[in-house]
């Protein structure tokens, strides 16, 4: 619109100038036309004189000779007079002549260059009252522009505003649910890790249980035989080693929840004392007898059971913290992209303000040959429009002249369309 409006003054400039010019010299022609009908005039006026003169003379002349009656010689002297008079007159009614055709055609040629003034004049004041109402309405225009303008900014104003307190709102809110969710997490795993305690100290203590058991098993009188302890003693070692398998089973099961403790390895069936260490030995009568009922079998694995159900619950547990983490870490991702989004744009409302320069550098760089001089300019589109990474990557790959693929063609301002995975 600026452009515009330089152009038509420009025009209307120029058109004023050659209308003077034009006006001025015709102005010169008529001064020189009125100063020679003005000459004319006055030789009219001095040759009309001269012939009422002449006139004058003459009707005297002709009057004396009437009046007179002269000699021959006389009259012979006043027909020469007489026929010079004659000549005179016809030269002067051809001077006459003359004068009034020089003044018509004088008088013609100043009526037709006034009428080429007047409409010279009258397309000049034509061509300024279009000027004026073109200028008028484009002043209008560009008011009206300008408070579009003002609104627009406005608007982006409070819609930038409004963006940021809902990023900071939000960024406070994702920041709170995270620690949140990482209380919960480290809360989740320090108990988790309580209760694997607690059912290693079960399983050791029932391991333990199982070691009294047997040792107790042991010295029962020594009229049975050996065969008859050997026979007592296999369904115990049978029983420890199955605990032991299925404590290893359950410690696969909660991989990944092992803690920095030493594993207690399952204990070794105890050999029975031989024949000379029972002599040796003190009497077990002296000893304070405490009976330990034996658990079962099926008990030992339906605890076991319940500690690997628990363990599972715990480990799934802790999959979906894991989980609800990651999300999380991708929701701050992509808020943080937003944000830098959001500063770069700000960024570059400073610098778009000079809108002139960014068009010659942007058709500089789209109509210059691919190289060294695209690559110049890099610099300058990069600070003005506070590209990405991506952007500026892409940009340098058009200025040495590699072609895009189609999906960087086909994504037109999808790539402006972030994606919210996650947020409900």
């Amino acid at each position: 619109l600026t452009a515009e409006r330089q152009r038509l003054q420009e025009q209307l400039r120029s058109a004023l100038e050659q209308q003077q010019r034009t006006s001025s010299s015709l102005q010169q022609r008529i001064h020189s036309l009125q100063q020679e009908r003005d000459t004319a005039k006055d030789e009219l006026v001095a040759t009309t004189g001269e012939f009422e003169s002449y006139k004058v003379r003459v009707h005297n002349v002709l009057k004396q000779q009437k009046s007179k009656t002269t000699t021959q010689s006389e009259g012979d002297a006043g027909k020469l007079e007489r026929e010079q008079l004659s000549s005179q007159v016809e030269q002067l009614r051809t001077r006459l002549a003359e004068s009034q055709q020089s003044l018509q055609s004088s008088t013609a040629e100043l009526q037709q260059l006034q009428t080429e003034h007047d409409t010279l004049l009258e397309r000049h004041n034509k061509i300024l009252q279009e000027t004026v109402s073109k200028e008028a309405e484009l002043r209008e225009r560009l008011l009206s522009l300008q408070s579009d303008n003002v609104a627009l900014r406005s608007d982006l104003s409070q819609a930038q505003a409004d963006l940021s307190s809902q990023v900071e709102t939000q960024r406070q809110t994702y920041r709170e649910q995270l620690r949140k969710l990482q209380d919960d997490h480290r809360a989740t795993v320090e108990t988790l890790q309580g209760q694997l305690t607690r059912v290693e100290e079960q399983l050791f203590n029932l391991q333990s249980q199982n070691s009294s058991v047997a040792v107790q098993s042991s010295r029962k009188p020594l009229a049975s035989d050996p065969q008859r302890r050997n026979t007592d003693q296999n369904p115990v070692g049978l029983g420890l080693v199955a605990l032991s398998d299925l404590q290893s089973m359950a410690r696969e099961e909660g991989e990944g929840m092992e803690t920095t403790e030493t594993e207690s390895s399952s204990p070794a069936l105890t050999p029975l004392p031989s024949l000379e260490q029972l002599l040796t030995s003190p009497d077990p009568k002296q000893e304070p007898f405490v009976w330990t009922v034996e658990p079962t079998k099926e008990e030992l694995s339906e605890k076991l059971s319940t500690a690997t159900r628990s363990m599972e619950h715990m480990n799934s547990l802790l999959h979906e913290t894991e989980a609800t983490n990651a999300v999380l870490m991708e929701q701050i991702t992509l808020l943080k992209s937003e944000v830098r989004r959001l500063e770069r744009n700000q960024e570059r409302e400073k610098s778009v303000a000079n809108l002139e320069y960014l068009k010659n550098v942007l058709l500089q760089f789209i109509f210059l040959r691919s190289g060294s001089e695209r690559q110049a300019l890099l610099p300058v589109i990069h600070t003005m429009l506070q590209l990405s990474p991506e952007e500026k990557s892409k940009l340098a790959a058009i200025a040495q002249g590699e072609e895009e693929g189609a999906g960087a063609r086909g994504s037109g301002w999808t790539s402006y369309l972030h994606s919210w995975s996650g947020i409900r």
